[in-house]
């Protein structure tokens, strides 16, 4: 992603587009558990522990040192990855609780035209080697992880524009992809594949989220609070689009950049046999991604623009051009 604005302009501007998505990620939270009568469980000592008192450290850090360190940086990230992982994780929870039929059939339907099967490719996957399902599973589980190095690691690496960016296409793409989730909730490709291929798979492959889904969905009075919060989305594939992700930070780290580009190969790869989703939620995962990036380059772009009158128009007027140097008066 390439832009002109010059570089503490640009970070300036990512920390404060990053803390405005953390805040409308929030609000989105708040607005949407009004008219679902879900309830919320603030009162929990892990969410005050994980999302207020980093808050508060912060506030008092900046207030202290009101320069920005590589480690302050880092524990921004942080901090912002832990509250918008909550915030957007309640959203998705609640779309759970959508009144639109369950969108399986459509997204299978949508796997044919492209001439794709998911429950083909788990299939051939689970008749293979262990090994092969082993690092599949390793590999979707190093999401987590490779996400906490990248905002920790870049910045220490005098690569904190790419921290940045990093976390604030994660929250757009991750915000999205809880929305969209009201409009095709669903249990993903495992409703079609029998026992005895899930069998082969390592415990919870697929099926992971389903109790959570199930269980949210036709609770009585459900409560949204940090132990009810789980990766319950199949459409589009978050897991896709954090691959992606980790690529685009990556990508001007030599060596790393190749390493990256490997596993986040696999992880894409392994979303259909440990994750459960469809081809078309991989599709869809790749367009958010892009989408969104497309959309911050454009942002950015815009954004460093110079604000200088055009001068055609002082030539077509026969004026002559302002100078913005000092000259000296006559004696």
């Amino acid at each position: 992603m390439h832009d002109d604005m010059p570089g503490e302009g640009q970070d300036a501007l990512l920390r404060v587009m990053s803390l405005a998505v953390t805040a409308i990620s929030i609000l989105c939270a708040g607005l949407i558990s009004i008219p679902l009568g879900v309830g919320w469980d603030l009162y929990n000592p892990t969410f005050v522990s994980g999302v207020i008192a980093p808050w508060l450290l912060l506030a008092m850090l900046k207030l202290s040192r009101p320069t920005l360190t590589s480690l302050g940086l880092c524990a921004l990230l942080l901090t912002v990855l832990v509250t918008t992982i909550f915030s957007c994780g309640a959203v998705a929870i609640m779309s759970t609780r959508s009144p639109v039929p369950l969108a399986d059939a459509l997204l299978q339907r949508l796997d044919g035209a492209l001439g794709l099967s998911a429950e083909a490719f788990v299939t051939t996957v689970a008749s293979g080697p262990q090994w092969v399902i082993d690092g599949l599973h390793l590999v979707y589980a190093s999401t987590t992880p490779l996400t906490l190095l990248t905002l920790v690691a870049l910045p220490l690496m005098g690569q904190a524009r790419a921290a940045l960016r990093f976390m604030l296409l994660f929250q757009l793409t991750l915000l999205c992809c809880a929305l969209i989730a009201f409009l095709l909730p669903a249990y993903g490709a495992f409703t079609t594949i029998d026992l005895a291929t899930t069998a082969r798979l390592p415990d919870g492959a697929g099926r992971f989220f389903w109790a959570a889904l199930t269980g949210f969905r036709s609770a009585a009075d459900p409560v949204v609070s940090v132990e009810s919060l789980g990766a319950v989305v199949s459409f589009p594939s978050f897991h896709t689009v954090v691959a992606l992700l980790l690529v685009q930070a990556w990508h001007k780290v030599r060596l790393v950049n190749m390493a990256m580009l490997a596993t986040s190969a696999l992880i894409i790869v392994s979303t259909l046999p440990m994750g459960g989703h469809y081809f078309a939620d991989v599709i869809a995962g790749t367009i958010l991604w892009w989408g969104c990036s497309c959309l911050l380059r454009s942002v950015l772009r815009s954004r460093s623009m110079p604000l200088v009158p055009r001068r055609s128009a002082h030539l077509r007027l026969g004026l002559p051009w302002p100078s913005l140097s000092k000259t000296s008066s006559p004696a």
